[in-house]
């Protein structure tokens, strides 16, 4: 998995935040149809559970995901617009270099 360097806005900003109330953009990966899935959320165990849960909706077709990508960020706004721009790119693993 590769984690991003903190945006500059992070290295600016105060440290009180701890790591485990950081919101994190990631990037799922199912090897076998190399099929990619973009998201957000708080708790990355948590979620890649889900996705690889039965629950889930349009992950579950494509089981086993792995995350192959993720960033940090403080708040959640700041995780949203990094998410959309992450899925408005054209090719992901060209943007992402991976």
């Amino acid at each position: 998995m590769v984690e991003s360097q903190p945006s500059k806005l992070l290295v600016a900003s105060s440290s009180l935040v701890s790591r485990s109330n950081m919101y994190k953009v990631y990037v799922l990966k199912n090897k076998s149809t190399e099929k990619y899935y973009i998201g957000q959320t708080q708790d990355l165990d948590k979620r890649l559970e889900w996705h690889n849960s039965p629950r889930a909706r349009w992950t579950k077709r494509f089981q086993p995901w792995e995350i192959i990508y993720t960033e940090s960020f403080e708040t959640r706004s700041e995780a949203i617009i990094r998410e959309r721009v992450l899925k408005a790119a054209k090719n992901i693993k060209q943007f992402l270099n991976i």
